[in-house]
């Protein structure tokens, strides 16, 4: 089995309770090391990172985040959250959402987020999608990076 980043959990924040069960699921079925941690609201998320500032939850390796959230949409998440320096050093974000547009792109990678995903509709691209999961953490922030046809990574949108 493989981990990704510093292998602590995944944290996935969607407030759709069917796209957090299918990513679940496929997760489960692809059998990576990291625990798997998610929450259906910005506040339940809030929480947690303040747990992560006091050193009672160790950081995750990557979060997952949707951006039609309700009351707190997902680019504000990632503003509160870069603006209280919650990591010491920040996990990638990659937006996992159904909303697909270039201002989209642009709104949260000047945000912060290091790879925009529009979910995906089958589950065999899921799959796809947490098979490559190591390497968008891995790549994401530096250098070229094997693409999923419906990713775009950070530096894709701002070179």
């Amino acid at each position: 089995m493989a981990r990704i980043g510093n292998g602590n959990a995944i944290v996935m924040l969607d407030d759709c309770e069917l796209d957090r069960m299918v990513a679940r699921l496929v997760y489960q079925r692809v059998a990576l090391e990291n625990e798997w941690r998610e929450f259906a609201t910005p506040a339940e998320f809030f929480v947690y990172l303040a747990e992560v500032m006091l050193a009672a939850e160790p950081p995750p390796a990557l979060i997952l985040l949707d951006l039609n959230l309700p009351g707190v949409s997902g680019l504000e998440v990632l503003s509160r959250m870069h603006a209280v320096d919650a990591f010491d050093e920040p996990p990638p974000v990659v937006i996992l959402t159904g909303a697909e547009s270039p201002e989209a792109h642009r709104r949260a990678f000047a945000r912060g987020a290091d790879a925009f995903v529009v979910k995906p509709d089958e589950l065999e691209r899921y799959a796809e999608l947490f098979e490559r999961l190591g390497d968008l953490v891995a790549t994401g922030r530096r250098g070229r990076a094997s693409r999923l046809d419906t990713c775009v990574l950070r530096q894709d949108i701002l070179a």
